[in-house]
C-alpha cells in the first residue's frame, strides 16, 4: 500500500511528487477499457522540467492511452522510496566479540554495503588506514 506521507518515486527510479490526492471524477482507461477513479495528481520530476500525470489511489498511472502502453506500465507505478541503509563487514581478523563485528577497524579493509530496502545498490572496499 502506497503511503502518501512518505516520499515516492516510480518503480524505475524517477523522482515523483504527489501534488493532490483528492481529485474527483473518472478517466477513461483504454488499457482497462472502462472509466476509473484517478484521485492523484503526480509530478514526475525529469531533467529540464517534469511531467504531470494522473494516478489511481494504488499508484498506477492512468491517462488517455491507459497504463502507459501496458508493456512498461509497471515501471511507472508509484512506490515509496525505500529506506537506504549502510552496513560494514571487516575483511581482516575476526573480533572476539560478535557485537563489534560490524564496526570499522583502522587496521583492516572494510566492505561497505549500501541497500535500499532489500536491494543492494552499491558496494565498495574501504582501504585500511595507515596501510
Amino acid at each position: 500500500m502506497l503511503d502518501f506521507n512518505k516520499p515516492v518515486r516510480t518503480r524505475e527510479g524517477t523522482p515523483a511528487r504527489i501534488l493532490a490526492s483528492d481529485l474527483g471524477g473518472e478517466i477513461y482507461s483504454a488499457f482497462r477499457n472502462k472509466m476509473i477513479a484517478a484521485p492523484l495528481a503526480v509530478l514526475l520530476e525529469k531533467e529540464g522540467g517534469g511531467e504531470l500525470r494522473r494516478y489511481t489511489a494504488e499508484g498506477e498511472p492512468v491517462d488517455g492511452i491507459g497504463r502507459h502502453y501496458a508493456a512498461n506500465g509497471a515501471q511507472l507505478d508509484l512506490i515509496n522510496v525505500p529506506k537506504r541503509t549502510t552496513g560494514y563487514v571487516n575483511l581482516g581478523e575476526s573480533y572476539t566479540m560478535a557485537k563489534r563485528a560490524g564496526e570499522k577497524h583502522p587496521g583492516f579493509e572494510v566492505l561497505e554495503v549500501v541497500r535500499e530496502g532489500d536491494t543492494v545498490v552499491s558496494t565498495r572496499i574501504i582501504p585500511a588506514l595507515g596501510k
